[in-house]
């Protein structure tokens, strides 16, 4: 099942958890472009995590593993990490450290 994702209140991407029979603690999470008009590939797989516990493995189409991301890639990334840390509270505070 697909899961949509709004940036701006568009739907811009669509979001799948895929469980692992294997090992059910291991999910890979999968980022889709959304049916929209506007992509050139409408629907077509972005990006991936990969949790394999012991981190995560970045997947993207073509490859097994990546290192360096470009731009593109991180906000897709950035989305991904949002769903799989949403139940944890990060905050960022200013002016910790005074150099």
């Amino acid at each position: 099942m697909l899961n949509p994702i709004f940036l701006e209140g568009i739907h811009e991407y669509d979001y799948r958890l895929v469980e692992n029979k294997k090992v059910p603690s291991c999910p890979t999470h999968e980022l889709y472009y959304s049916h929209s008009e506007v992509w050139t590939n409408p629907g077509e797989y972005i990006m991936g995590i990969k949790d394999t516990g012991d981190g995560f493995r970045i997947l993207t189409p073509g490859t097994k593993y990546h290192r360096n991301i470009g731009y593109d890639d991180s906000i897709h990334l950035a989305i991904l990490l949002k769903i799989i840390y949403r139940d944890r509270t990060i905050e960022i505070g200013e002016n910790i450290i005074e150099l």
